[in-house]
């Protein structure tokens, strides 16, 4: 015997993937922007989340000097820190799959 699965629940499935992506991203955005090391506010300023597709989010900065300030583990900033973005995705991807697992279960209940 076989059963038929997809009734809408897949689309369902994905959307709550992405909704937690999103969500997720802009909560790595802004605690990466309160990392960011602040000398003109311009880098701060340039933190993104775009959403790629369905289910694939990014979050960055796009200016020249960004990678460099981020890898840069040796400069001392009076306002914030190198890995200013890799830091708090580091800390909140455990989360994100947390919470879409959660909107998946609230879809299958």
């Amino acid at each position: 015997m076989m059963m038929g699965f997809n009734n809408g629940i897949i689309e369902k499935i994905a959307e709550a993937i992405a909704d937690a992506l999103i969500e997720g991203a802009e909560e790595i955005a802004a605690e990466s922007k309160e990392q960011v090391p602040k000398k003109s506010g311009a880098l701060k300023e340039n933190c993104k989340v775009q959403a790629l597709g369905k289910m694939d989010v990014a979050v960055g900065y796009d200016l020249a000097y960004a990678a460099a300030v981020h890898e840069d583990m040796e400069s001392r900033h009076s306002i914030g820190k190198a890995k200013y973005l890799e830091d708090p995705f580091n800390q909140k991807a455990e989360d994100i799959i947390n919470d879409a697992a959660q909107n998946i279960k609230l879809i299958l209940d």
